[in-house]
């Protein structure tokens, strides 16, 4: 008999019984905790990059429709930027009625833009956003290249591949098994990885190993849980121990819940 809790998986159940479960453990994923973009892309990030790219083609085309109205590129490109920048429009325009329209368009653009630009500039620099976590199963399998796992996850691989779960054959096709817990941890925090582990276990790894200097925690568990299992002793097939042993931990477990307060059970 080992004295060592082990998940419940019927891979393992070939190999060995076990005695009666007392304990469940929730096979968790950790990932890197998405940080803040550096401070130079919040003048990009206030529009997206649809807006962006319709913005600049209208600068790029706009030279070419003055040229093709006025036929001197070099003064509607001066007037262009002078708009676009906000200062003060020529004294005098041409009398030309497809001049002014242009101009009329350029200016009411020239006023939106400047309007949302500022007001969500300002929101994003008051208000930062943090990037989007990953917490269900689903997304995890779409966003990472590799899922890594201590040595006694290849049982887990194994019973991830035979599984019925599109999702659980999935992450049994990205893991991989590592030699500790640090390496597939760090392996999350410099790239595009996932460590699997016990929940109870990793929280333990990440809070006592795992934080930047303000004490944050620089990993985070997803909140959908890929395997939750109940966990026991494993012991030989048909050992003649089993039922006495397995009636011992019964009276543990009922001592436990008894202890326990009510709102608890």
């Amino acid at each position: 008999m080992i004295p060592m809790v082990y998940v419940i998986l019927e891979s393992r159940l070939l190999l060995y019984d076990f005695s009666y479960p007392f304990d469940r453990i929730r096979i968790s994923f950790s990932l890197a905790t998405p940080s803040l973009a550096p401070g130079w892309l919040s003048l990009y990030l206030p529009l997206s990059g649809t807006v962006w790219l319709i913005t600049f083609l209208t600068i790029c085309l706009l030279p070419v429709a003055f040229k093709m109205v006025l036929r001197e590129e070099g003064r509607a490109v001066g007037r262009t930027l002078r708009m676009l920048l906000g200062q003060d429009l020529p004294g005098r325009l041409p009398a030309a009625p497809s001049y002014r329209i242009l101009v009329a368009a350029w200016m009411v653009f020239s006023l939106v833009f400047g309007t949302a630009y500022r007001g969500n500039l300002t929101a994003a620099l008051t208000l930062p956003t943090y990037p989007k976590r990953i917490e269900t199963l689903s997304d995890l399998v779409a966003y990472v290249d590799r899922i890594t796992m201590p040595p006694y996850g290849t049982d887990h691989r194994a019973s991830y591949l035979a599984s019925k779960s599109p999702v659980l054959r999935a992450i049994g096709q990205l893991m991989q098994v590592v030699h500790t817990t640090d390496e597939g941890l760090t392996g999350a925090l410099r790239n595009k990885e996932a460590h699997v582990d016990g929940r109870r276990y990793l929280e333990q790894a990440i809070t006592h190993g795992y934080l930047n200097e303000r004490g944050k925690e620089l990993l985070y568990l997803g909140r959908e849980i890929i395997f939750p299992s109940p966990a026991a002793f494993p012991v030989p097939h048909d050992a003649p121990y089993l039922t006495h042993f397995n009636h011992i931990i019964w009276q543990c477990v009922e001592v436990i819940l008894h202890e326990l307060p009510i709102n608890v059970v």
